[in-house]
């Protein structure tokens, strides 16, 4: 949650400005608006609306990016546990042996 007591505030249309859009324009205003009504990867970007203004933080910005970059990453692959691997050793080692390797 945002507290614009002790948080700076930064308003939609200001991070259109600081924002990198597509192609080098401008970020959209309404891309803004969406992130935090609908979202993005199931993460909404945190805003307040104070005096018919809408909004939001630097902290709020940069953990909305953060868990959709984290969101976007593929899922590593889990690495065996040490029993696991001494499993897969032995039934190796039980099949070079009915192999008579």
């Amino acid at each position: 949650m945002i507290d614009p007591l002790n948080e700076e505030l930064i308003s939609f249309r200001e991070l259109c400005r600081k924002l990198p859009g597509r192609d080098g324009k401008q970020l959209n205003i309404a891309t803004v608006y969406r992130w935090a009504q609908k979202g993005r990867k199931g993460v909404r970007l945190k805003s307040v609306f104070v005096g018919g203004t809408r909004y939001t933080s630097a902290n709020a910005v940069l953990e909305f990016f953060n868990k959709i970059d984290a969101a976007e990453q593929p899922e590593q692959p889990k690495q065996p546990t040490p029993r696991q691997r001494r499993q897969a050793f032995e039934r190796a080692r039980r099949e070079l042996d009915r192999e008579g390797l």
